[in-house]
């Protein structure tokens, strides 16, 4: 019989993560303590046990984005279990869970997977609500560099290899993580969003020395941008990174995306993830001529709120910005990131 409580052994929910192919590097319990001492978010680690042992885990976090009600929230990936079963009684303790804070709804967000059941007339069902306008894309390393080249477009080939012949500087190395963050900070701010604080990055690469990576690109000894990726299981997840738009034309970005695909299928790893985008979104589109498209569901379970929230419902035109985000580009780069980092408590994900 599966059971779920509240609380974590490290130990041992990182034992089932780590073994579990379908985890995402934020299921890893850490995570929980990074968001809680850089963000100051009330955090709840969900897990199922059946005879003793783990078989699911689902960590949570209210979130107080004033002056709406309190929400609660999965962090990026949702729930991860070892069957339909033991993802089913991991998201009705979620949804005990938010009836006992009394909040507006519940997100399980960026999940691979569709709800653990298909029955419409089941109870409750009616207040599931299912919104997939986001994606990933993953491309397979296990055929080898060559072997992806020979894959790529002919025009592909082409925008690679003039990137190549810029003259980047390439350069494997986590140590360089405040080099890369003004880059990342002003791609953030160009696209209207509050960027990630440093100290998120510097707790990420403190919590997991081992599972961090950053490559970052140079010209003539300016700074052109770089990303970071988080090892886990049989992945190399991207999901930050950034090229600063001086060197946009000089297809940095085609670069950068080939030389971490090459490096890791030279290290042997089998996949790489490179991240959330909108479905319709030219990053999207982009990020397809690196691999395959895969859809990402954001799981809404209504309670004191009775519609969708605004950030999940509305879907703006592709490139269009609302007034907010056109007010966050006009802002002095210092306030922005002084700024981001009291949002962040409010929106954490997005």
């Amino acid at each position: 019989m599966i059971e779920v409580h509240e609380g974590q052994d490290a130990a041992a929910w990182d034992e089932f993560v780590l073994a579990a192919p379908q985890a995402s590097y934020f299921h890893l319990a850490a995570w929980q303590n990074i968001y809680r001492e850089v963000y100051g978010l009330r955090l709840f680690a969900l897990v199922a046990q059946d005879a003793g042992a783990v078989v699911g885990v689902l960590p949570l976090c209210a979130v107080h984005a004033w002056p709406a009600r309190v929400h609660v929230t999965s962090l990026p990936g949702g729930w991860c279990a070892a069957s339909p079963s033991a993802a089913a009684a991991l998201i009705e303790a979620a949804t005990a869970l938010t009836r006992r804070l009394d909040a507006a709804y519940l997100v399980l967000r960026d999940s691979p997977d569709p709800l653990p059941w298909a029955d419409a007339a089941a109870p409750g069902a009616a207040r599931w609500h299912t919104v997939a306008r986001h994606v990933t894309v993953r491309q397979s390393l296990q055929a080898g560099a060559d072997a992806l080249w020979q894959g790529f477009s002919h025009d592909l080939r082409n925008l690679l290899r003039r990137g190549q012949r810029a003259g980047f500087e390439l350069s494997w190395d986590a140590d360089q993580l405040d080099a890369w963050y003004p880059a990342f900070a002003e791609t953030a701010q160009r696209k209207g969003t509050p960027v990630l604080s440093r100290r998120f990055f510097r707790q990420a690469q403190a919590h997991f020395p081992e599972r961090f990576t950053l490559l970052v690109l140079r010209h003539n000894g300016e700074l052109v941008g770089g990303g970071c990726q988080f090892l886990l299981g049989q992945t190399v997840w991207c999901t930050w990174g950034a090229i600063r738009p001086p060197f946009l034309r000089q297809h940095a970005t085609y670069l950068m995306y080939w030389e971490i695909m090459a490096h890791f299928a030279g290290l042997g790893w089998p996949t790489v993830d490179f991240g959330r985008s909108a479905a319709d979104s030219g990053h999207a589109a982009f990020k397809r001529r690196f691999g395959q498209q895969q859809p990402l569901y954001q799981h809404v379970w209504l309670h004191r709120q009775r519609t969708l929230p605004g950030l999940i419902a509305q879907a703006r035109p592709a490139g269009s910005l609302s007034l907010a985000q056109r007010l966050w580009q006009r802002l002095p780069p210092a306030v922005a990131e002084a700024l981001s980092a009291i949002v962040r408590r409010r929106i954490p994900f997005g």
